[in-house]
């Protein structure tokens, strides 16, 4: 429930397709959880380990005899094949279908690689490729971004003059949006729920009131002051 102006969040307002999507939503991703907690953590903690060398688990596996000494192998073989790896970039060649499409196709390909520019993926593959290689699985998150912002420019031209000042709106970005997600930061269920009947994925963030309105501006207003009442 979500206090807001002496009321309550109650799905039953919303009708029955409310109550039906947050009983699946709560449903689900208490599933979510538990998996992640239950199985696909200790993974990523094993995984994470041995990228980084550690060996305190190791005391209690092994016999006062053996040697607590563990060679960090693994995070040498990660961090020789990343250069490898990233040296050039992923190739996206656009061809036309036929010999009209062929032309138009090399301004395509100039607005992909305008976009992989403006996306700033050079960094997004870096992380990408180096989870991948720690944990063997890495995820990407693919979206249209949009990001207005209502600032304050100055309207005076001769600095002779006192300055004015104007409230506008800029648009910062407003293109297509790939973002690397953290494998911690992602809940999923393959165990419990059908793949055909999975609804939701469960991404963490920690976000502020400003970054929320910004980050979502298509939001139903209603529901996102309630979310942050």
């Amino acid at each position: 429930m979500v206090r807001r102006h002496g009321g309550m969040y109650n799905p039953s307002d919303f009708g029955k397709k409310e109550e039906e999507m947050i009983r699946l939503f709560r449903l689900q991703l208490d599933d979510a959880r538990n998996y992640f907690l239950s199985v696909t953590k200790p993974r990523l903690d094993r995984s994470y380990k041995l990228y980084i060398a550690y060996a305190g688990d190791r005391k209690k596996q092994i016999k006062r005899w053996q040697a607590n000494v563990f060679v960090p192998y693994i995070q040498a073989v990660v961090e020789t094949l990343m250069p490898r790896i990233l040296d050039a970039r992923p190739e996206f060649n656009v061809h036309g279908r036929t010999e009209e499409d062929q032309a138009k196709s090399e301004k395509q390909q100039q607005l992909l690689d305008y976009l992989w520019e403006r996306a700033g993926m050079d960094k997004t593959t870096e992380d990408f490729v180096r989870a991948a290689l720690v944990y063997g699985t890495s995820f990407l998150q693919v979206s249209w971004k949009k990001d207005v912002r209502t600032l304050k420019f100055l309207r005076t031209k001769d600095i002779n003059k006192r300055y004015t000042w104007q409230e506008k709106d800029r648009t910062f970005y407003d293109d297509p949006y790939c973002e690397w997600v953290d494998n911690y930061a992602l809940w999923y269920d393959w165990h419990n729920t059908d793949r055909k009947n999975k609804q939701f994925w469960f991404k963490r963030l920690v976000l502020t009131e400003a970054e929320i309105r910004r980050r979502y501006p298509m939001a139903n207003k209603e529901r996102l002051e309630m979310a942050l009442a």
